[in-house]
């Protein structure tokens, strides 16, 4: 009899566990796809040279680090928009 107990107790444990995985799988594929949504309006921002876009996207701690020293959000927004965006690809694999 204890072992019968022992075993529903599992198996109530275990499929528990099952249904939170759910969940949690599709509360990750949400946040996968605001960030993927966001990426890519920042990338259109840069092919369409929109400053107020880049100002209001990055935090005011944000910095770049280049091989030729660092750059802080005002410089980001300041020197974004310099190259000419013709096109872009995202792969997502």
């Amino acid at each position: 009899m204890k072992k019968i107990i022992m075993l529903a107790a599992i198996l109530i444990a275990a499929s528990s566990v099952a249904f939170g995985q759910t969940k949690s799988k599709d509360a990750n594929n949400s946040v996968e796809t605001q960030i993927i949504a966001l990426e890519k309006q920042a990338w259109e921002a840069w092919k369409n040279k929109n400053r107020d876009f880049v100002q209001n996207y990055l935090s005011d701690e944000a910095f770049f680090v280049y091989g030729d020293g660092v750059t802080d959000k005002s410089q980001i927004v300041k020197g974004f928009g310099a190259c000419e965006i013709k096109s872009y690809y995202l792969n997502r694999d």
